[in-house]
């Protein structure tokens, strides 16, 4: 990992294995060690999701570039790489289909709209280029509570939880 002027950046092999490493160092280093319990569920909860995007519908082989800095109360992270362009090159809407008419998956979009602002995607020379924001003023669930169990469902994301069955809520 790489801290450049409050920048903090590594660089992964697209590949589930190395997504799942990825996101235990940024989450156990500067910024994202400093925050609130909840903008740090939703700063992990948004990168995996984006991360896994990459390798399973963008780039079976490769590298992905991870960059991050605090700018104000808010994370700004820009991910790049250059697998597949997104399909139409622009970010998918997110809208939840019905469950019943999806065989699996389906849910990654819709939640990355939920829990992250400021998305824009742009593709320039090959690389796909992916940035967001996570801060105080992007709405979403409240994460689990410490005892395992979950929560109700607030902000936008409550929309996708709906959908989902409500996994946010204890059992």
């Amino acid at each position: 990992m790489r801290r450049d002027g409050g920048e903090t950046g590594l660089v992964l092999d697209s590949h589930p294995l190395a997504v799942r490493a990825a996101l235990r160092r940024l989450l156990d280093a500067p910024p994202l060690d400093g925050l609130d319990e909840e903008a740090r569920w939703r700063a992990e909860l948004v990168l995996a999701e984006v991360l896994n995007n990459v390798v399973v519908h963008g780039q079976p082989r490769g590298r992905i570039v991870v960059r991050l800095r605090l700018e104000g109360e808010a994370l700004a992270f820009r991910i790049s790489d250059q697998g597949l362009p997104l399909p139409g090159g622009r970010l998918p809407k997110g809208v939840l289909q019905a469950p019943d008419t999806l065989s699996e998956g389906g849910f990654g979009w819709p939640l990355i709209r939920a829990l992250a602002s400021d998305l824009e995607y742009r593709r320039a020379e090959g690389v796909n280029h992916l940035s967001f924001r996570i801060g105080p003023a992007c709405p979403g669930p409240e994460p689990p509570r410490r005892d395992g169990l979950r929560q109700a469902a607030a902000g936008k994301a409550g929309v996708v939880a709906a959908a989902l069955g409500n996994p946010f809520q204890a059992p």
